[in-house]
């Protein structure tokens, strides 16, 4: 299969980049098995300073029980330490998180997603977002969850 990288704008105005991929998709949306969504995944939440090695995870068997399954073998088999936490993982949670991300328009057009994010709310669109910040332990992390996803994924029979 193709592995396709996108990098979307315009989120904050409505998720209009990701809204005009799918409907000028490169390859046909039915051609589409999945998508991966990683918005925000180097930092470490306050409420989870305890516990850094998690990640939040929406989306994941909305439209598909399959990409729910790999996602959750991936983590066990390769990253024990790592929490999947579906918290916000409820279409109508308070947060509408589901809705408020780039995964939002392939969901809506029946392509399982999987929304990853750490959540971290502190220096949310704010000048003080600085890659200073990041934490490259749990990004590391977080990002082997996404390639080992996506290589199961790219190298399945169905």
């Amino acid at each position: 299969r193709t592995v396709v990288f996108v990098a979307f704008s315009a989120e904050e105005e409505g998720l209009l980049g990701s809204e005009y991929y799918v409907q000028n998709a490169v390859f046909p949306l039915k051609k589409t098995v999945a998508n991966l969504n990683f918005d925000m995944v180097g930092r470490v939440s306050e409420e989870k300073q305890d516990n850094p090695n998690y990640v939040y995870v929406i989306g994941s068997s909305h439209r598909s029980e399959k990409i729910y399954q790999i996602n959750e073998q991936v983590a066990e088999r390769f990253l024990p330490i790592l929490n999947l936490d579906y918290t916000f993982d409820d279409p109508n949670s308070a947060e509408q998180l589901y809705k408020r991300s780039d995964q939002y328009h392939f969901m809506k057009n029946n392509i399982p997603a999987l929304f990853f994010t750490d959540m971290m709310k502190a220096d949310f669109h704010k000048s003080s977002d600085t890659a200073d910040k990041i934490d490259l332990q749990q990004l590391k992390i977080r990002t082997q969850l996404g390639f080992g996803t996506a290589w199961e994924l790219a190298n399945r029979d169905d």
